[in-house]
């Protein structure tokens, strides 16, 4: 019999799973950079999940082990980029009708400096959100959120 009390199984269980999600977050830090780059190049379908690790210097199975395929590291490294792209865009939002000339050009300035380095990823967005639902769903909930 285990000596384990449910209450102490379930906060393993929750620190597993907190471990897990961490590790998920990081893993997608490192492959961002990586599959900008290789996006500078080519497209995102004929990007490979090999090239991607390969860059990255993961195995496949540290790939595998948190996400389930190329699109889902696609929703994950999307949700990252676009919760910095949405917050930017609040600045622009935020400005007064009355605003200045230099208020209006910081604001814009600002946006652009954050959406600038991920162009490559938003065009890999546009490219799978026609046929990819859960690419395309969570998105459109990223850019609702930012009205």
């Amino acid at each position: 019999m285990s000596s384990a009390s449910p209450s102490s199984t379930s906060r393993r269980a929750e620190s597993l799973d907190r471990r897990h999600i961490e590790r998920r977050e990081l893993i997608s830090r490192w492959l961002l950079p990586a599959a900008e780059r290789l996006l500078e190049e080519q497209t995102y379908p004929s990007l490979t999940v090999d090239q991607m690790v390969a860059e990255a210097e993961l195995s496949r199975s540290t790939f595998y082990n948190y996400f389930e395929d190329k699109s889902d590291l696609l929703r994950a490294l999307t949700g990252d980029v676009m919760s910095t792209i949405v917050d930017a865009t609040r600045m622009w939002w935020q400005l007064a009708p009355s605003g200045t000339k230099d208020e209006f050009h910081a604001a814009l300035a600002h946006l652009f400096a954050i959406y600038s380095p991920h162009t490559t990823l938003m065009r890999a967005v546009a490219e799978s959100i026609s046929h990819d639902a859960r690419v395309r769903e969570e998105f459109m909930a990223y850019m609702a959120s930012g009205q």
